[in-house]
């Protein structure tokens, strides 16, 4: 097992220097500041009533947790849309938000497309030229994240924009602190588990280590249940690995009904991601949930976001997660940069070859 504590691990399967990305996160921040606030946007905002974020893989993401803050603090609900077209629902009242980090991505440009021949309200958040340049041509507007890296490195622009933005238009409560508070504690949080503090030290290496050669299943709710998505499709990105997610209380509905062959059991590692200020009958759940999972022998981890806002716990435990699945990465003896498999789907929906 290589060793996480050796800077020659690092050396070794992380050419392209993934961690320095994540160190980087808080340099999206003053991006996001700046640009959204340059949007001109047309007077037709004002009367939407509700926000489909149309994006796939690491676009959409930041919609998940977008749509996990609305269903908490604001009045218009956010929907994110993973498929070709748009909602049947969608309409003059509907704002369309249309991330794509590429602007190449065919699901998000056919929501595009048929956003702009509806005339419903439509706003765009790309990286990439082929995006932008159909929005201008149509008039609509764009914010362009010029991200050398990949899409889900770039949360702070597919998360945190659409925030800034909905916030801009009134569509979210714009709190005087919380964002401050984020930035501090997601700066505190990464001087903690960076690749330079040992696995006795760091929470991130130690969750690793618990999850390697382990099938991991992401426990979320309440303000973290898009947060356990991200979890698992991190582990699947950059440690290569095979995960699963499951909302509370959801999962106690029907999961905690299903049973593990016993030499399976042993190979499955929970984390409860939990939030600090969880309803009661949410924080009952927690602790059911690992009541339940001592019971039937399946280890476990707990983990909790940062500070007091839902803007700080949300990213703090997200980055707490992607952390985790890079030192999963080093453990799991890959990069955490290419998704071949991914790109081979591409091809193979392209051009009829997976070679």
């Amino acid at each position: 097992m290589n060793n996480l504590d050796d800077p020659a691990t690092y050396r070794k399967l992380d050419p392209s220097n993934f961690f320095q990305r994540l160190r980087d996160l808080p340099l999206q921040f003053p991006r996001v500041e700046e640009a959204v606030p340059l949007l001109e946007l047309p007077v037709d905002l004002a009367s939407v009533h509700r926000v489909v974020v149309v994006g796939m893989g690491g676009s959409a993401i930041g919609g998940e947790l977008l749509a996990d803050v609305a269903a908490h603090e604001g009045p218009v609900p956010v929907t994110v849309w993973r498929d070709y077209n748009l909602p049947a629902w969608v309409d003059a009242r509907t704002l369309v938000l249309v991330c794509s980090h590429s602007g190449r991505t065919q699901e998000s440009l056919s929501g595009f497309r048929q956003a702009v021949k509806l005339k419903v309200p439509t706003v765009v958040m790309t990286g990439g030229k082929l995006l932008a340049e159909e929005a201008r041509q149509e008039g609509i507007p764009v914010v362009c994240f010029d991200y050398q890296g990949e899409p889900r490195s770039g949360i702070g622009y597919s998360f945190l924009g659409p925030l800034r933005l909905l916030r801009m238009l009134g569509l979210l409560p714009a709190h005087p602190t919380d964002w401050t508070e984020m930035k501090s504690e997601v700066q505190a949080l990464i001087a903690q588990i960076g690749k330079e503090v040992a696995v006795e030290k760091n929470e991130a290496k130690r969750l690793a280590c618990e999850l390697h050669g382990r099938l991991p299943i992401i426990y979320g709710g309440g303000i973290l249940t898009g947060v356990a998505r991200r979890w698992k499709t991190q582990l699947n990105e950059n440690a290569k690995s095979w995960a699963l997610a499951e909302a509370l209380p959801e999962a106690h509905h029907n999961s905690v009904e299903g049973r593990l062959p016993d030499s399976l059991g042993r190979q499955v590692h929970a984390v409860l991601l939990q939030p600090n200020d969880a309803h009661p009958q949410l924080q009952a759940h927690y602790q059911t949930s690992a009541v339940l999972l001592g019971q039937r022998g399946i280890s476990f981890s707990e983990a909790c976001g940062r500070g007091a806002s839902v803007l700080s716990q949300i990213m703090t435990t997200v980055m707490l997660g992607d952390y985790a699945s890079c030192y999963l990465a080093m453990l799991n003896g890959v990069d955490p940069s290419p998704v071949h498999a991914i790109d081979a789907m591409r091809r193979q929906m392209t051009e009829g070859s997976l070679d």
